[in-house]
């Protein structure tokens, strides 16, 4: 990380801030934040790690941080409530965050807030009413509007959209809601093909 030593410059030696540089795990991130959590618990969870992002969030969340608000990227082509996921691996190259509906799974006690293309804020229950406002949306249209109906999901050439295009496959059926949601899972499976061979990317269906 080339801008660490400025990082560590400017904020080293402030008492509430904590900079490390290095590989990590869900399990060593959680040990790393419970050891310098404040008394007053965590404002905001930011994770973006692209390797089981969700992994992170589960076990940050059950390890009792509770933060307020949770800021995650998502694998946002998977429409609610389709659960995805990639597993941990030690040698990161296949990029997964996680779904949306994963990320809720693996947070008891957090509502969806809002999406922005592909990114998402989950918001504490006990919280959501202050923050929220009059709207009441269920998750999936939070994402058709977040993500779907965003103008970066068609025009953007980096996202995972534009992506699967170039492969030949259209990920927008998988927010076609006439076809039925088994169908739409298989589809899912389909966009990476070589990942759910070997069982490290797989999708689960709730309704």
């Amino acid at each position: 990380m080339d801008n660490f030593p400025g990082l560590l410059q400017a904020y080293g030696r402030r008492s509430n801030v904590h900079l490390r540089l290095g590989y990590t795990t869900p399990s060593l991130a959680t040990r790393d934040v419970l050891a310098v959590m404040p008394p007053g618990g965590v404002d905001l969870l930011k994770v973006d790690v692209d390797n089981c992002d969700s992994c992170f969030v589960d076990a940050l969340v059950h390890a009792g941080t509770r933060p307020k608000f949770i800021h995650v990227e998502l694998t946002a082509p998977l429409p609610p409530p389709l659960q995805g996921r990639v597993h941990f691996t030690h040698k990161p190259g296949f990029k997964m965050c996680g779904s949306l509906s994963e990320f809720m799974r693996v947070s008891p006690g957090y509502r969806l807030l809002h999406v922005e293309y592909v990114n998402a804020v989950l918001v504490r229950e006990d919280l959501y009413a202050e923050v929220a406002g009059p709207t009441r949306l269920s998750d999936e249209e939070k994402w058709r509007l977040g993500y779907f109906c965003h103008p970066f999901r068609t025009l953007s050439t980096w996202g995972e959209d534009g992506h699967h295009r170039k492969q030949g496959r259209e990920a927008s059926l998988l927010a076609d809601r006439a076809v039925p949601l088994r169908e739409r899972r298989l589809f899912a499976l389909q966009l990476f093909p070589g990942q759910a061979e070997r069982q490290r990317y797989e999708i689960r269906e709730v309704d």
